[in-house]
């Protein structure tokens, strides 16, 4: 459940300022944007793809 807030803080999740009137959420008992709240976070780095095999992996593709 989304909400206004009424003071400044900082984001959980992106680490941005959170500022009075932005909507924001409650995530694991931390205060998270909205917006960061519904977007998945990609742990990895699409350029980092094998351009063999299109798999994010620690090595090379044999």
């Amino acid at each position: 459940m989304s909400f206004e807030a009424k003071y400044p803080d900082r984001c959980a999740e992106c680490g941005d300022r959170i500022e009075p009137g932005e909507q924001v959420a409650y995530s694991d008992d931390e205060l998270v944007h909205v917006a960061c709240e519904t977007e998945p976070q990609r742990e990895d780095d699409p350029d980092e793809a094998c351009g063999m095999c299109w798999l994010v992996h620690s090595g090379e593709c044999f």
